[in-house]
């Protein structure tokens, strides 16, 4: 007898093997979202820190929190062993990336 086609128990096999693959595709996705995400945010943190140290050692202007974008920013000024020169720690959030910026400034 001539048997065509495939038993119960090798499609089963199959599916199960196509099951294990799919998930693995799903997660690799996943990841590949959450990661381009954080870039995302991380390119924002980076800009905006860069253009408020700048408007602050250049404009002397106020650093304060942008409601509207979600950027939170949390300055701390210290004095070094130097009277004449402060230490300016800037540091930016917005969604999961932070980012510290350290700089110097003449009082």
């Amino acid at each position: 007898m001539n048997k065509i086609g495939f038993t119960l128990l090798e499609v089963l096999i199959a599916l199960t093997l196509l099951a294990i693959s799919f998930t693995g595709i799903f997660f690799l996705l996943n990841q590949s979202l959450d990661i381009e995400s954080y870039s995302k945010d991380k390119t924002i943190v980076i800009l905006k820190g860069y253009e408020k140290v700048i408007m602050y050692l250049d404009f002397n202007k106020e650093i304060t929190n942008d409601d509207k974008n979600n950027i939170q920013y949390e300055f701390d000024k210290k004095s070094t062993i130097y009277p004449s020169i402060s230490e300016v720690n800037l540091k930016v959030k917005h969604g999961s990336a932070v980012q510290t910026y350290v700089f110097y400034e003449n009082r």
